[in-house]
């Protein structure tokens, strides 16, 4: 920190005011009032709020008033030792990332509404620690926008694979039943530019470790003749489904989560594990009532790799090493060679991806996007969470810095960690959760459920109408309306319905937010609409779910006639 002055001045009012290197941070005449004037014009309604600048505290105190939410206003001083040091609501900025993983907490689910608010003169004491705040507040907007479109893409094909994986998880081996089965180094290898120079290595010690394949790294590796022992597979696209057909696999075992592409899994022909990422809590518990499925829920992030990370620290108790996560641009390549998805990349492609340089692998600058910084974030919240007894080690040698990881040379590792011992790989013990037949009867009660949703649905949308020109709603309208709520939320209970709902309540919070000084026509106008919206939309996703788990009978149907 800073070399500073401090002087506390009395104010007329009986409240002291302070002044760093000769700048005040609050009013010499009335503090309170000038906090309360400040956040009368930057406070917004229902938004989250960072205060860069503590200093006796009268803004944050005034803010807290008005704010429904107190866990939505962040609060940081650079010079927190010295005007507030047992001050736990404030943040230190000795830390940017933990500042940066506040801030990325409290805007969870997709949320870009923030306020920044500079107290009086703190940009010009600490204008560069302003400055990394306003850069890192923009990333996590645009990180946040680039989770949100991701989600809106694929809200629809995950609700789908969730149901027709179920054909295959019901018969397949738990990911449980790999937990710290190993005490052996395991190397994750993701498809970056810099693991080509890595397979070399990788190929010589191949039979000492156990080999985590990243989704469509498995291409790379195969056409070195490196098989791994083990394929993550999240993605529930068809491009991901285009990086496992036809692969000659022969010993490899997939791990794919209920989001994976189904046909993936229903044309795999080797061994199968299968987990949950991590979902709503009711889903998760109906899975494990209704289906008894016991699948460990596997927590995940922006990219394959993150949930390769979280299994590889699940499966073993021995040291893990990371290659080829660049999450960069290395050598302007976008992936390794022979990774179907390799392009080299130019100024254009950049301008194109909004790409930023960000600090190396080695320290220098390299060239990213906001998707990769999204998958850096997902790395370090997961590796700050979920502790592990050995090293984990970043042995990428190129890309960006990924921070929490110890980064030493993959040879390093292999001489410090990698032993002459052949590591035997673990064969599953297949258990049978339910039959196919038992899983098409919860599927027919699902089915049943479905269409009571719908008719629900429709109830309130016609119940909406008659009340459409009004300015409040009728008696009559709110008691069916009420009536409607609770069967929705009891039949939801007996259905899989999730992902698919997921941009409806995101859209339904947000675009129908109470205003300041709202009068009541505009309030019956905006509940109308939000109601109006969520049902139509409901219906509408509603449908598309129960035609998903008719196919899925129609799978099993299939399968069972085999």
């Amino acid at each position: 920190m800073k070399d500073v002055t401090v002087n506390y001045i009395a104010t007329k009012t009986g409240l002291d005011t302070v002044e760093l290197n000769d700048y005040l941070l609050h009013s010499k005449y009335d503090p309170m009032k000038e906090a309360e004037r400040i956040v009368q014009k930057e406070h917004k309604k229902s938004y989250v709020h960072v205060l860069f600048g503590y200093g006796l505290g009268y803004i944050a105190d005034v803010l807290k008033l008005k704010m429904k939410n107190k866990k939505e206003l962040i609060v940081i001083d650079p010079f927190k030792s010295i005007l507030c040091p047992d001050n736990d609501d404030v943040l230190d900025f000795e830390n940017i990332e933990l500042i940066r993983a506040k801030i990325w907490h409290t805007l969870r689910h997709d949320r870009r509404d923030i306020r920044i608010i500079c107290s009086p003169n703190y940009d010009k004491l600490a204008s560069e620690e302003y400055l990394l705040l306003l850069k890192s507040i923009k990333e996590i907007q645009y990180m946040n926008i680039v989770s949100e479109n991701t989600t809106r893409f694929a809200n629809e094909f995950w609700q789908e694979n969730y149901i027709k994986n179920l054909g295959c998880a019901t018969q397949d081996v738990s990911l449980s039943e790999l937990y710290k089965v190993y005490n052996c180094p395991v190397v994750i290898a993701s498809g970056g530019p810099s693991l080509t120079k890595q397979l070399p290595l990788l190929k010589k010690i191949r039979n000492q470790i156990i080999l985590i394949a990243s989704g469509s790294t498995i291409n790379s590796l195969l056409h070195e003749q490196i098989e791994p022992d083990y394929v993550v597979s999240i993605d529930g696209s068809d491009a991901n489904y285009t990086h496992f057909k036809d692969l000659n696999l022969i010993d490899s075992t997939l791990l794919y989560s209920l989001t994976s592409n189904y046909k993936i899994q229903h044309e795999y022909t080797g061994e199968r594990y299968a987990f949950l990422p991590l979902i709503d809590k009711h889903i998760e518990h109906r899975l494990r009532t209704e289906y008894h499925l016991q699948l460990p829920v596997i927590e995940g992030g922006a990219s394959v790799a993150n949930s390769a990370l979280t299994i590889a620290k699940y499966i073993t108790s021995g040291p893990i090493a990371l290659i080829g996560q660049d999450l960069a641009y290395t050598n302007n390549l976008s992936h390794a060679t022979h990774n179907k998805f390799q392009k080299a990349v130019d100024n254009v492609f950049y301008e194109a991806q909004q790409a930023i340089e960000v600090e190396g692998y080695y320290g220098d600058k390299v060239m990213t996007d906001y998707p990769f910084l999204a998958m850096k974030e997902s790395f370090e919240t997961l590796h700050r969470r979920i502790k592990h007894s050995a090293p984990v080690f970043n042995c990428t040698e190129g890309g960006l810095k990924i921070q929490y990881f110890d980064q030493i040379t993959f040879t390093q590792f292999i001489n410090e960690y990698v032993s002459k011992d052949e590591v035997q790989k673990v064969k599953p013990l297949k258990k049978e959760y339910i039959t196919l037949a038992e899983l098409g009867n919860i599927f027919a009660k699902e089915i049943e459920a479905y269409e009571k949703l719908e008719k629900l649905c429709n109830e309130a949308i016609d119940v909406l109408k008659k009340d459409e020109n009004k300015v409040v709603f009728s008696n009559h309208t709110l008691k069916i309306l009420n009536k409607v709520d609770k069967k929705i939320k009891e039949h939801s209970k007996e259905v899989l319905l999730y992902d698919i709902i997921t941009p409806i309540t995101m859209d339904v919070m947000r675009y129908f937010k109470e205003k300041e000084n709202e009068t009541p026509k505009e309030r019956f106008d905006r509940t109308y609409n939000q109601n109006k919206v969520l049902y139509s939309r409901l219906l509408e996703a509603i449908k598309k779910t129960k035609i998903f788990t008719l196919e899925a009978v129609e799978i099993i149907e299939n399968e069972k006639g085999e």
